[in-house]
């Protein structure tokens, strides 16, 4: 009988642990990337990253919004600009029930920041 037990604890310590799933992931480095902004201690790849957590989501106005932080960290970059423009314009040429007064605010904050990386870099 002891032997039986100490099989069954055997095997049991060797079973994996369910990984979890992409969506548990995300959802907890979203919450690192959230806190590592929150302490003042963000990088541009930290904005970068939050960003494509949240398009995952389909949450457009956060992506758009780590977008922005993350340009802010970089007020001379044309190209931190044009990605804020084109996401923009990628958004509001969705078909995903994206209302149209949403779609022309995309539309004119992506034509907005690209007016900043011509400002920046006019041969952009």
């Amino acid at each position: 009988m002891m032997t039986i037990a100490i099989a069954v604890l055997l095997l049991a310590a060797q079973v994996p642990r369910d990984t979890p799933s992409p969506a548990v992931e995300n959802a907890r480095r979203e919450r690192e990337l959230r806190a590592t902004a929150a302490a003042g201690a963000a990088t541009k790849e930290t904005y970068l990253e939050l960003a494509r957590l949240a398009n995952l989501g389909d949450r457009f106005d956060d992506a758009i919004a780590a977008l922005r932080a993350a340009a802010a960290l970089e007020p001379e970059s044309a190209e931190a600009q044009h990605l804020i423009g084109s996401t923009s314009w990628d958004y509001a040429r969705r078909d995903s029930g994206v209302d149209p007064a949403r779609r022309l605010r995309y539309v004119r904050e992506g034509l907005a920041a690209e007016d900043r990386a011509l400002a920046l870099k006019p041969d952009y």
